[in-house]
């Protein structure tokens, strides 16, 4: 044995591993619960629908810098000052 204050038993060993297997399980439970949370159907509704809103302020902006009248003030003020 290791000279040293406290050793384990093979028994206290073998409860430690049974609980950190617990643990490890827990973990992982938990992990699949949030993964379908995040993947469910309510998130995916969400998604398209920001994605929609999205899709649609694009097209209005674009559709605005298409009706918006071209200017060409500078060309306009300096042809008129040399005449």
């Amino acid at each position: 044995m290791a000279p040293s204050l406290y050793t384990q038993t093979d028994r206290e060993i073998r409860y430690e591993k049974r609980q950190h297997k617990k643990l490890i399980e827990q973990q992982n439970v938990a992990r699949i619960a949030r993964l379908e949370k995040r993947n469910g159907p309510t998130s995916r509704q969400v998604t398209k629908e920001i994605s929609e809103e999205v899709r649609k302020e694009i097209l209005t902006v674009s559709q605005k810098k298409r009706d918006a009248p071209i200017r060409s003030s500078t060309r306009s003020t300096s042809s008129s000052f040399f005449l």
